[in-house]
């Protein structure tokens, strides 16, 4: 409510209040469009926000036969937003973060929640293609590590559901996180821990997107930065947890995996993605000098 209220009342109403309806044509969405622009106020995100109101608007007055059709619809319409920059883990920089991760009990001084499940499942994201909510979905059932594969069922897409195969790498990383929870159940939670408060204490759950970004990523990142450092290898800039998936597309391609495999493995209809990072891994290590390129291989 607040955010339409926003786009209402501070830029659209000034701008549109006194026209008849007839008068908001294409042209003068554009005039509008313009305005703002030279006005600086508000982002291209921004303002297409208003626009997408408008837009919304103006939808009504043509099924009410008030208009002929809808002069703020189609891209067109709508400001060029810039694409954000898409970071991720190089292949280099791997290791020092599934480190740091492994360490996290040694965090302030004291044990985290986290320290069974951190290692593993920043290992599943980059080393298996895997969303964060695909992860956390994860039950025992799903992984067969004699077979080397796990089961995807929950997903937000139809190729969403698949089968994922898993590197000798991946198998003994899920097979040492089994190991440590004994008597682990075909429905438990993969990647679980135990609240140690709260309705939910000592009852294994899976912690959601926000603890494990917050719990798990950024204290990884940044103690992973410091042996980055020491090594001379250039900092993990501020990945995000479905970052860790172009990880993997760029070490499966790094590693000579066709790009259809692997838009397959990440659970893609169409290998477009993996096919925009191909030329980029594949030549990035022929860049690489010293110890940088040492940690690639």
């Amino acid at each position: 409510v607040d955010d339409y209220r926003w786009a209402l009342v501070e830029h659209l109403l000034p701008f549109f209040a006194d026209h008849p309806l007839t008068s908001i044509t294409v042209e003068e969405v554009d005039r509008y469009k313009t305005a703002k622009t030279r006005e600086g106020r508000l982002s291209p995100l921004s303002l297409n926000k208003t626009l997408t109101r408008l837009s919304q608007v103006l939808e009504t007055a043509v099924e009410y036969k008030h208009l002929p059709s809808n002069p703020a619809a189609g891209k067109r319409r709508r400001a060029k937003v810039p694409k954000p920059a898409r970071l991720h883990v190089e292949p280099e920089q791997l290791l020092a973060l599934l480190t740091a991760a492994g360490n996290l009990e040694f965090a302030g001084g004291r044990k985290s929640q986290f320290e069974d499940i951190a290692r593993p499942l920043l290992a599943t994201l980059a080393g298996a293609g895997l969303r964060i909510g695909e992860a956390l979905a994860l039950e025992w059932r799903d992984v067969s590590l004699g077979g080397r594969t796990l089961q995807v069922r929950e997903s937000k897409t139809d190729a969403g559901v698949r089968e994922v195969d898993l590197t000798p790498a991946m198998v003994e990383e899920l097979a040492d996180l089994k190991a440590k929870l004994e008597g682990a159940k075909p429905r438990d939670p993969v990647f679980a821990s135990v609240p140690k408060r709260g309705k939910n204490r000592g009852v294994l759950t899976a912690p959601d997107r926000h603890r494990v970004r917050d719990g798990i990523l950024h204290p990884s990142v940044k103690s992973a930065n410091v042996e980055l450092e020491r090594q001379g290898i250039d900092p993990i800039g501020p990945v995000t947890l479905h970052g860790l998936r172009r990880t993997f597309a760029s070490l499966r391609i790094a590693s000579g995996a066709d790009p259809v495999y692997v838009a397959a493995q990440l659970g893609h209809e169409s290998p477009t993605f993996t096919m925009s990072i191909y030329a980029k891994a594949a030549k990035r290590r022929n860049r690489l000098t010293g110890p940088v390129r040492e940690a690639f291989d």
